[in-house]
């Protein structure tokens, strides 16, 4: 339901994994980063049922502990902070990630 809460506005995301101890985050992963002219309309598209890439549509219908993160960006720079945010935080279901690692191995 992320996309309910999230503003109808240009932006960038990512979904993280948190692993807790005793209710507390002790680490967390980064899963996804995406962008959209919209997050409200681009986040519908990640429901399960919606999801076309198969790795984040596993990793939805799962349970676990998972958090969201969003900023509103200006449509001219939503590459650029995409793309940044992928090379930084290197999260494991892009397939911008999967395809750079496929080129180097």
């Amino acid at each position: 339901m992320a996309h309910k809460v999230v503003p109808d506005a240009p932006g960038v995301y990512a979904y993280a994994e948190l692993s807790e101890l005793r209710g507390l985050a002790i680490t967390q992963t980064w899963v996804y980063v995406g962008k959209g002219q919209s997050l409200s309309t681009r986040l519908t598209r990640h429901q399960v049922h919606l999801e076309t890439n198969r790795l984040l549509r596993d990793w939805l219908h799962r349970t676990g502990e998972r958090q969201l993160y969003y900023a509103e960006v200006e449509v001219s720079m939503l590459d650029r902070v995409e793309r940044d945010l992928i090379s930084q935080l290197r999260p494991c279901f892009n397939r911008t990630h999967y395809a750079q690692h496929s080129l180097s191995t």
